[in-house]
């Protein structure tokens, strides 16, 4: 997997900056309307019911292990 996300600016020598994160991801089954419950008591608040319909379907998650960072950045190495 590669996510590739652009910056607002521009280095010295007026190149775009840019992040490039390049992954490896392992698909689980299940667990995906537990951990979409989970992170909705963060980011919308306790109590929250989500998803919002009972008995969701299990779905995936998804877990990523970065394997290399590159772009034009202070971020790149």
């Amino acid at each position: 997997m590669a996510l590739s996300i652009e910056a607002p600016g521009s280095n010295a020598i007026g190149l775009r900056e840019y992040l490039v994160v390049h992954a490896e991801v392992t698909l689980t089954d299940g667990g995906a309307a537990d951990l979409l419950h989970d992170l909705a008591q963060s980011y919308l608040g306790p109590g929250t019911e989500f998803p919002p319909f009972p008995n969701p379907p299990a779905g995936l998650v998804a877990h990523y292990r970065p394997t290399r960072i590159t772009g034009v950045g202070d971020w790149a190495v």
